[in-house]
């Protein structure tokens, strides 16, 4: 009889992750880890599990470790910017997003993490900008495939919601105003937020017939 090839070791700590059993993945992973600590493919997944888990300083740590190991890696800055915002270490998030978007200045878990950045920084024209550019990937590009970070890509409802309110913080009220009600008219059935900002920016507006 002719011998079934061997399963991949890995074989079921990526298929918690992509299942969503971040937990789970996570102590497969790191038993892995232990005995091959420059496995690149293992160092990005546990970045990914921890910033899933809520577990920043553990994120970091890996994926500090994984960019050196691939410094031409733009989803890797771009995770290892996300998971140093999650712990409020600012200034380190902007230079690995900064160095995310040299590398790839379309990367959009990079965009968005760096746009959130700059809202925090009151500079909602930079927000804009990245997040047009954002928009403009995502209609253009077909989704993501189930990959280790695939899941910590934002929706289009969740990159409009962030342009409305860098729009209006901007000053820009009518435009995000305009932008959400032909959003809303595609499909009412949007998320509650949605809705919300559409008002806030009617109200800023000036628009109180809405």
């Amino acid at each position: 009889a002719r011998q079934q090839p061997a399963a991949h070791p890995l074989a079921g700590a990526d298929s918690a992750m992509q299942a969503g059993r971040f937990a789970d993945a996570a102590v497969e992973y790191d038993a892995w880890l232990r005995a091959h600590p420059q496995s690149e493919h293992v160092l990005f997944a546990l970045g990914v599990c921890y910033i899933q888990l809520g577990r920043p300083d553990n994120a970091v740590d890996m994926l500090r470790r994984y960019v050196r190991l691939v410094p031409n890696s733009s989803r890797g800055h771009a995770l290892l910017g996300l998971s140093l915002l999650d712990g409020a270490a600012t200034t380190d998030a902007r230079t690995a997003l900064e160095k995310a978007l040299a590398l790839d200045p379309r990367e959009p878990l990079a965009l968005e993490t760096r746009a959130r950045l700059a809202l925090l920084d009151g500079e909602p024209a930079t927000a804009v900008r990245l997040l047009k550019m954002l928009l403009e990937e995502s209609s253009t590009k077909p989704p993501r495939s189930a990959t280790p970070g695939a899941s910590l890509a934002s929706d289009d409802d969740n990159i409009r919601a962030l342009l409305a309110e860098a729009l209006i913080r901007g000053g820009d009220a009518p435009a995000a105003a305009a932008m959400l009600e032909q959003h809303l008219a595609a499909d009412v059935h949007r998320p509650v937020p949605i809705h919300v900002l559409a008002a806030w920016a009617y109200v800023r507006s000036g628009d109180l017939r809405k």
